[in-house]
């Protein structure tokens, strides 16, 4: 966010809002929030209506759906507060009759129930540090929330999920439940229209999007620490700054999104195995890669700071990040912190500590653990232990093949000059393409023939424009019958004084 790129996980979202976790401005990503729009300047506009026959609040959504995610077990008592409250205008009306209603219900549970406090363990007989270090009235206020959430009509029920979802929506809101409850209504209907709860389903290994690799390199779930939180490697620097610019920015969501929910289902499943919950990561931001280049090129383009913040969803993972060390960073960063934030979020670099020294590298490994740091961190682990699938694995070799292959081609087109792709397709397969350019227009063409004809024009010249939020421009084409070849023109013969800066991958498959 400015941030931090679009494609990361929800941990990379608190990292950042704008940057891609690989670092190029994408991330973290707010895809707009949906169903319900909380923008009370309006009946219209706020997801609800007056009912005059029940005379309470409607919401226009569609059913919940199952999530994988949903298997953490709720740990909160009923509790006594059993009315919705309304948060705009909390207008008497409704509030005397919520009140009204449940005044006789609430005065024969108080007899019967404690003050609403938390149970120690969950169901599966999990503990949650982060909840039980809070003061009473804290507590209270969770159980007040979830009285809020469990009030809502039936057909505006949303998925219970475990405690420690609201106490982060609280922490983030500063204890003002209201606050909390109107971002976490966001937060669910934002989940149902992304299809939070079903990406790990319909994609378990993570193989369908090609982004979620490249993605998982820069923000990258490495290990557990001695108390139990994840360790995340950050890199910032390693795929080139325009990386926001060439990527879909659907393919981009989709694969933050694929990343958020596969942490926090393997938190969970770690919590029900060790019968502690650790919610909160700690990331290690690795600067080694990052060059005055890099932080120019991003600074300096505006598109993909506004492509990056398309992609952004951090408000939907509050409280997601417990620590962060900062390491590796190159002298004009050390010198300014100012131009950190140009990488990193507030909340952050709140959380964030410069590590240089021989001094502050040992106090980091006596935190984490050095056998839970990687080597090129300063630590003695060579192997990742946090569970993925196998094809996003850290190679035992590193990622540097992997890159290497993924890496589309920076071409130059000089002011009126044109450049040409001949590519050879043999009979029965196709070539894909993928370009953009990093600002401005350009005219674009597609021929072939076969081995023996000439070429005939499949796509006829058009000016493609990249000056705002436009996604590279893709498509395939088949071979000649019996092969042949296909031609790309890119005609920048219009601009007299300015060159034109071309990012391409051509595939043939």
């Amino acid at each position: 966010q400015a941030s931090f790129p679009a494609n990361c996980c929800p941990l990379a979202a608190c990292v950042s809002q704008t940057m891609h976790a690989s670092m190029t401005w994408q991330c973290c990503p707010p895809l707009n929030v949906g169903l319900l729009n909380f923008n009370w300047s309006s009946k219209e506009s706020r997801g609800w209506q007056d009912s005059e026959q029940d005379d309470e609040l409607v919401f226009h959504e569609c059913e919940p759906v199952p999530s994988r995610v949903l298997e953490e077990p709720l740990v909160t008592n009923k509790p006594q507060r059993s009315f919705w409250r309304c948060i705009p205008c909390r207008c008497a009306k409704r509030q005397s009759g919520a009140r009204a209603q449940s005044s006789s219900s609430s005065t024969q549970n108080k007899e019967s129930q404690p003050a609403g406090d938390l149970p120690s363990r969950d169901a599966d007989g999990a503990v949650c540090p982060s909840i039980d270090k809070l003061s009473q009235a804290k507590r209270q206020q969770i159980v007040e929330l979830r009285a809020c959430l469990d009030a809502l009509p039936k057909n505006q029920k949303v998925p219970k999920r475990h405690d420690h979802w609201l106490k982060r929506y609280l922490a983030h809101s500063k204890w003002n439940v209201d606050k909390a409850m109107q971002s976490y209504l966001e937060m669910e209907s934002w989940r149902r229209e992304v299809g939070a709860d079903r990406v790990l389903a319909d994609d378990p290994d993570g193989t369908k999007n090609p982004v979620i690799a490249i993605d998982n390199i820069g923000f990258y779930s490495y290990s557990y620490d001695r108390q139990g939180r994840a360790i995340v490697w950050m890199r910032v620097g390693h795929t080139p700054w325009w990386r926001s610019l060439f990527e879909r920015i659907d393919e981009g969501s989709q694969a933050n999104l694929w990343l958020s929910e596969h942490y926090l289902a393997e938190v969970a499943r770690k919590a029900k195995r060790d019968g502690v919950w650790r919610e909160r990561s700690v990331v290690i931001v690795d600067l080694s890669a990052l060059d005055f280049n890099y932080f120019q090129g991003i600074a300096g383009n505006s598109r993909a700071r506004r492509r990056g913040a398309l992609q952004a969803f951090s408000q939907h993972y509050p409280g997601v990040v417990d620590k962060a060390y900062v390491i590796n960073a190159p002298g004009f960063a050390n010198r300014a912190w100012r131009i950190l934030k140009m990488f990193l979020s507030k909340s952050l670099m709140e959380k964030a500590e410069m590590v240089s020294t021989d001094a502050e590298v040992t106090s980091m490994l006596e935190d984490l653990g050095p056998e839970n740091v990687p080597r090129a961190l300063g630590g003695q682990s060579t192997t990742p232990t946090f569970p993925f699938p196998e094809e996003l694995l850290m190679p035992a070799e590193g990622w540097a093949a992997k890159l290497q292959a993924w890496l589309p081609r920076e071409i130059v087109i000089p002011a009126h000059d044109v450049h040409e792709e001949l590519v050879e397709v043999p009979s029965g397969k196709s070539v894909r393409w993928q370009w953009a350019l990093v600002d401005s227009g350009i005219g674009f063409e597609v021929a072939r023939r076969s081995t023996s004809g000439e070429f005939e024009t499949v796509l006829p010249q058009k000016e493609l424009t990249f000056n705002d939020e436009e996604d590279p421009d893709c498509g395939s084409m088949d071979a000649p019958e019996g092969g042949g070849e296909v031609r790309f023109i890119w005609d920048n013969t219009g601009s007299r004084l300015r060159q034109r800066t071309l990012l391409l991958r051509l595939d043939v498959c």
